[in-house]
């Protein structure tokens, strides 16, 4: 090809219009080859291929991708090749004598493009290999914490906890309830708090009303701990979750509504590594400094030289919101990602890296749910030099405890009144123990 394109008689835009298209026509084959294109995406292809101008590659970029990372890598590693194509080409023209010479203010061109792309492609890889470092490995089998809250829907299988099956494992009561609910309400909450809610549902109705889901009134929506079906939809009389107040009254301001928050447990949020990694505490400015992303190694906090691996959570889960409060005015790293999969026109699909048993791991939670649900053992790290035992919890020495909330609308219902006192007396608090909750009432 090259002899032939070096040939006297060839015009100069002969010569380039074959020396642009035939690499064109291997790209083709090539994704044919691949059998994931169609004939749009072969026409984006091509003009943005043959063309290599800005509107081709716009054109190209935004019809495959859509996404900005994504296009400037379409297009800028477009560039680089046919501009190492190219180069090579001009080098071969001008090992031949016999040509007419080429216009000066080409090499001027195609050295430009060449150092532009490099730096531009060269950018990419630098952004790439920084990727690297917050990729871990997709593990099917570990779907611990993308349950825990902000996605509709239920994700956990929770049917052990349905009080209409005979064979639940509710938490019960030792003696009758002294309160009944004779009026129906509507339950709602985060999935993670359902064991705890369904077990107060089923001490205080009325044993009619147990026998189906519908009658119960009991419902896990997930969407924001119960906030959308509460405030939103208004189809919620009660719910249960553990987010900071201050964004549930903001989101609630938004409805011109206001909220009524009732303390019903105690619980803690708590930091986690392996069961037999080598540090057991950190302080609180240690763990902003390592979620800032100015910690990296656990050296600089007193144990082994290995990277630390620092897991977050899902996006508007309870624990993200909890964790962003807890960093003050520091801004949270980019987090631990997993692939779930990828295409040539969409790219790829991320999503945040849920705790996993890694040398170097570091995660965080809250602890009744990380004690359910985690497939791993962890070790619960101790936080200021205090561990989060159910002492430390209820005497609010550990420095992180949190309040289960019940949330209604203002103003309350006599039938709510009755029930959040119930909840907090005795037998309510009886309850909330034995769901592995710490009770308001046990310092």
């Amino acid at each position: 090809l090259a002899k032939y394109l070096g040939k006297p008689d060839l015009s100069w835009p002969a010569r380039w219009i074959f020396a642009l298209f035939v690499p064109v026509v291997g790209l083709i084959l090539f994704n044919l080859a691949m059998l994931d294109i169609d004939l749009s995406y072969l026409v984006g292809l091509t003009i943005g291929t043959v063309v290599m101008l800005p509107a081709g590659i716009v054109l190209f970029g935004c019809y495959i991708f859509g996404r900005q990372h994504e296009f400037l890598m379409a297009s800028w590693s477009l560039i680089a090749c046919y501009a190492g194509c190219i180069g090579f080409y001009l080098w071969f023209l001008r090992k031949k004598k016999d040509l007419a010479p080429m216009p000066k203010i080409v090499p001027l061109i195609v050295g430009l493009l060449l150092a532009v792309s490099s730096a531009n492609y060269g950018r990419i890889l630098y952004h790439n290999y920084q990727r690297q470092e917050h990729i871990v490995e997709l593990d099917e089998s570990n779907n611990f914490g993308h349950e825990e809250d902000g996605q509709d829907g239920q994700n956990q299988d929770l049917s052990k906890f349905y009080p209409w099956k005979k064979d639940n494992v509710l938490a019960k009561l030792d003696q009758k309830s002294t309160f009944t609910l004779t009026k129906p309400i509507v339950w709602d909450g985060a999935e993670m708090l359902y064991p705890l809610y369904a077990s107060l549902a089923k001490a205080v109705l009325p044993t009619a009303k147990l026998s189906s889901e519908k009658k119960s009134g009991l419902t896990v929506s997930n969407r924001y701990g119960g906030l959308k079906p509460l405030v939103q939809e208004k189809t919620a009389d009660l719910i249960f979750n553990v987010y900071p107040k201050e964004f549930q009254r903001d989101f609630a301001k938004g409805f011109n509504l206001e909220l009524s928050f009732t303390p019903i447990a105690l619980e803690a949020f708590v930091f986690i590594v392996p069961q037999d990694f080598p540090v057991d505490g950190l302080t609180s400015a240690q763990v902003r400094q390592i979620y800032a992303g100015k910690i990296t190694n656990w050296k600089k906090v007193g144990g082994p030289k290995l990277k630390i691996k620092a897991f977050q959570r899902e996006e508007n889960s309870a624990s993200q919101l909890i964790m962003q409060e807890f960093m003050q005015d520091l801004a949270l790293q980019k987090p631990l990602e997993e692939l779930l999969f990828s295409s040539m026109k969409t790219g790829g699909h991320w999503r945040t890296a849920q705790y996993r048993d890694l040398p170097g791991a570091l995660g965080y939670g809250l602890q009744s749910y990380i004690a359910r649900t985690s497939p791993q053992k962890v070790k619960y790290l101790a936080i200021d030099g205090v561990l989060p035992t159910p002492e430390n919890i209820a005497s609010r020495r550990y420095p992180f405890v949190r309040e289960v909330l019940a949330i209604t609308r203002t103003p309350q219902s006599k039938t709510i009144q009755q029930l959040l006192a119930w909840i907090v007396g005795p037998q309510g608090q009886e309850l909330v123990k034995k769901t592995g909750y710490v009770p308001l009432n046990s310092r």
